[in-house]
C-alpha cells in the first residue's frame, strides 16, 4: 500500500481523535465546523477542477494503453 493511500485512510480517524481530545465532551466548536466546511469546499473544488480539466472532446475517443513492439504506449485521446 502506498503512503498517500494510508494517510488518506487514516486522516478521518486522526481528525476524530483530535476532536475528541480538544472537545472533552462538548459539541464541535464553530472554528472546527468552519475548518471542516473549508476542507469540504476545497475538496469539491479540486474534484470539479480535475473532472473539467481531464475531459475528452466530443470528436475524440479514448485509446487504452497497449504493448507495441515491446514498449508500453500510454492511453490517450485520438480523433474518431
Amino acid at each position: 500500500m502506498r503512503w498517500a493511500e494510508a494517510l488518506l485512510f487514516a486522516a478521518p480517524f486522526a481528525a476524530f481523535l483530535i476532536w475528541r481530545r480538544i472537545s472533552a465532551g462538548e459539541g464541535p466548536s464553530p472554528a472546527l465546523l468552519a475548518a471542516t466546511l473549508a476542507v469540504l469546499l476545497a475538496f469539491g473544488g479540486a474534484v470539479a477542477w480535475l473532472g473539467l480539466g481531464r475531459q475528452i472532446g466530443r470528436n475524440r475517443t479514448y485509446v487504452p494503453a497497449a504493448l507495441v513492439g515491446g514498449h508500453i504506449v500510454a492511453g490517450h485521446a485520438a480523433p474518431r
